[in-house]
C-alpha cells in the first residue's frame, strides 16, 4: 500500500471552526440575535450594574465567562459593581401611593374613634355577625 504524502498546511494552521464561522458570519448573525433578544427580554442599557456584561459578545467558549449570572448561580461581577447595587439597593425609595392613602385613612380613622364606637354601638347583633368587615372595623 502506498504512504500518503503529508500536506502542506495553510499559513495560520489547519482551518478550525470558529475561523470557518467568522468566515461565513455565523458568529455576527448570533451575535446580532442575541443582542436584539436581550433588548427585547430586558430593554435597553440604562447604566444600571451588571449591564456591561451582557453588552459583551458572546462567542464560544468566552460565552462562560461573559453571561451573567453564571450557570451555577454565581453572579460574577466586581467589587464596584457590588457597591453600585448595594447603593441601588438601600437608597430611598418613594412611598407608594396606596401606602400614602392608608396612612390618611389610619389618621382619620383615630381622629373619629369616638364617632365610630357610638355607630358601632347603633347596630344590632345579627347585621354584625352577617357583615364581616364590620365585624373588623370593631374589633
Amino acid at each position: 500500500m502506498p504512504r500518503l504524502g503529508l500536506r502542506p498546511l495553510a499559513v495560520g494552521g489547519p482551518p478550525r471552526l470558529r475561523t470557518l464561522g467568522a468566515a461565513a458570519g455565523v458568529y455576527v448573525h448570533l451575535s446580532s440575535r442575541a443582542r436584539a433578544l436581550q433588548q427585547q427580554l430586558f430593554g435597553f442599557a440604562k447604566g444600571l450594574p451588571g449591564e456591561s456584561a451582557w453588552l459583551k459578545p458572546l462567542k464560544g467558549k468566552e460565552m462562560k465567562e461573559y453571561y451573567w449570572p453564571s450557570k451555577y448561580d454565581l453572579p460574577s461581577f466586581s467589587v464596584q459593581q457590588y457597591f453600585e447595587m448595594q447603593a441601588l439597593r438601600y437608597a430611598p425609595k418613594q412611598t407608594h401611593p396606596s401606602l400614602l392613602g392608608l396612612s390618611r385613612l389610619l389618621l382619620l380613622m383615630t381622629q373619629k374613634q369616638q364617632q365610630i364606637k357610638k355607630l358601632l354601638q347603633q347596630l344590632d347583633a345579627e347585621l354584625l355577625a352577617e357583615n364581616p368587615t364590620l365585624q373588623d372595623l370593631h374589633a
